[in-house]
């Protein structure tokens, strides 16, 4: 809500500011959700990295078409993008967008889920598990096909979806 995302902002502002004063370090890294507020918040906060000489790694934490909706997302996305020394992004679909809007280079790095962390065989399922909560947006992308999957295979768990369904998904 307003009021919390308000408060976040002040800490954040606050928390910048105290470890600018230190002036130890090269570059800052920043890593933004590309909401409505956020955009704005961030590229306040990237001005203020750049006015101490900084540079500027910004990393996109989004699927940037989707959410960019509107003449201001765009707009600040656009200022964010220009501050940035590094652009980092999670998906083609990004890199594209920064590329084509803005003529912008970027990295594309994914969230990832190693190899060593998957476990070979069988799983053993908690045989109390009741409930199964997914928080996020729902889509392909983020690996919802895969868990109705698994949802189809324990009908007696409750698997909860709580997030935006994406296009791909409707």
């Amino acid at each position: 809500n307003l009021s919390d995302e308000f408060f976040r902002t002040l800490r954040i502002f606050k928390d910048l500011k105290n470890a600018l004063k230190k002036d130890q370090y090269d570059a800052v890294h920043l890593n933004t959700s590309c909401g409505n507020f956020g955009l704005f918040r961030d590229y306040l906060v990237a001005k203020k990295i750049k006015k101490q000489n900084l540079r500027l790694v910004t990393h996109f934490h989004c699927d940037i078409p989707y959410w960019i909706h509107n003449f201001l997302n765009h707009k600040y996305l656009a200022k964010l993008v220009k501050l940035s020394d590094e652009r980092l992004v999670l998906c083609e679909n990004s890199r594209k967008y920064l590329m084509d809007n803005f003529g912008a280079s970027s990295s594309k790095v994914p969230n990832f889920i190693t190899d060593e962390s998957i476990l070979d065989g069988s799983k053993v399922i908690n045989q109390e598990l009741a409930t199964v909560a997914f928080v996020g947006r729902v889509s392909v992308a983020k690996g919802a096909k895969e868990l109705y999957e698994v949802a189809k295979q324990f009908p007696d768990i409750t698997f909860k979806l709580i997030g935006n369904v994406a296009i791909d998904m409707a």
